[in-house]
């Protein structure tokens, strides 16, 4: 009987060890220049870029690309997927690849910035 006891009373204080943590705590965001490059090297001008989080420690960010095809970002660090929205003109020379949320669209941000970060798209 003492054992079952001394089990029961190991158990609740096992328990009570583990209710007793923290969740970790989201990273600083980092400045971030996203560089959207076209297939032909040009920059990717007027697009609608979503940076999309792979972990619940990081944000959602993006924008519209300027005319050197870059956005600002304040991005928490860790890897994103990327995907390219906007106007069926400006879409036509992106990849079809790229116009969806896919793990093979991935980034690293560092944990110190600012950073740029080049999105080179490929055929």
């Amino acid at each position: 009987m003492r054992s079952r006891i001394a089990a029961v009373c190991v158990f609740f204080a096992a328990v009570l060890t583990g209710c007793s943590s923290t969740p970790p705590q989201k990273s600083e965001p980092v400045d971030v220049t996203l560089v959207v490059l076209l297939p032909d090297g040009q920059p990717g001008k007027g697009l609608n870029l979503l940076a999309l989080p792979t972990s619940a420690n990081q944000n959602q960010g993006g924008g519209r690309t300027d005319a050197k095809g870059q956005v600002a970002a304040k991005l928490n660090p860790g890897k994103y997927t990327f995907a390219i929205e906007g106007a069926p003109a400006a879409l036509q020379a992106v990849p079809k690849k790229y116009q969806q949320n896919d793990l093979a669209n991935e980034f690293e941000v560092p944990k110190s910035g600012p950073a740029t970060i080049e999105l080179k798209l490929a055929n």
